[in-house]
């Protein structure tokens, strides 16, 4: 009996059983490659977003890693910026008082010196004076020297 291509499909007005089955196992076969193509499509494309989803979360990650970054930076360099404000503050307050206690000693010497002019030349009165002058700028030294260990405090 021939087969294959060689055998005739229908015998007596049937399909001859063995190009039957032959057929129904092509279609077989053709509907499992079709399923086989299908999962494997549907794979590829779920390998695509799930690459996608996680090229996205981990550029997400590194813009929030990024940003986080910059905000501690951000601030580090606020706490620098306030420090050295604070820093030049404390200098020119420093400068400042210095100039005002080169100043008052000036002056005070001025006065002292004069008090003992007038001790030297029995000026009693004006001698009397200068010593009031020089004791209220006695208070006023004490008074500034308390202010100023209240401003570092």
């Amino acid at each position: 009996m021939p087969r294959g291509q060689d055998a005739p499909i229908r015998a007596g007005g049937q399909v001859d059983p063995y190009i039957q089955q032959s057929l129904i196992q092509g279609k077989q076969q053709a509907n499992s490659r079709l399923i086989a193509a299908m999962q494997e499509a549907g794979a590829t494309k779920r390998a695509e977003v799930a690459s996608a989803t996680q090229i996205k979360t981990t550029a997400s990650q590194g813009r929030t890693q990024r940003d986080i970054a910059a905000g501690q930076q951000e601030g580090a360099d606020n706490r620098a910026a306030q420090a050295e404000r604070g820093r030049r503050a404390d200098q020119e307050f420093t400068k400042f008082m210095e100039g005002e206690r080169q100043s008052f000693e000036t002056e005070q010497s001025s006065l002292v010196r004069e008090q003992e002019l007038a001790d030297r030349e029995d000026q009693k009165d004006y001698s009397e004076e200068l010593q009031r002058k020089i004791d209220a700028r006695a208070d006023l030294s004490d008074l500034m020297a308390r202010k100023e260990t209240r401003a570092y405090r």
